[in-house]
């Protein structure tokens, strides 16, 4: 379990979020994500700017960061780099709570 850097007020707001990872493996979440015209689960989807890396809510309501597959599966896929602990109750994943990978 730890806590990373995440910057964003809100989706409509800031269309982008930085992200900084604190561990070398999991380095490729970290970057520059863009808000998508698309919801994953009814919630905003951002996609990293420069990879196939994406953050939206599962469908138990875990914020995610995922790869292909999770796109492939149109992001009903918990399967997942990153997951943020807290469920349900969480607007957006910039919102303070621990994450696991």
């Amino acid at each position: 379990e730890f806590n990373f850097a995440m910057s964003g007020a809100n989706a409509v707001s800031l269309p982008k979020l930085w992200v900084q990872v604190p561990t070398t493996h999991l380095q490729h979440c970290g970057g520059i994500f863009l808000l998508q015209k698309e919801l994953a689960n009814g919630k905003p989807l951002w996609k990293k700017k420069d990879g196939d890396v994406w953050i939206y809510a599962n469908k138990i309501g875990h914020w995610c960061f995922g790869g292909v597959d999770a796109k492939a599966k149109a992001f009903d896929w918990n399967r997942c780099y990153l997951y943020q602990v807290q469920q349900d109750g969480l607007q957006l994943p910039s919102d303070p709570g621990s994450w696991h990978a």
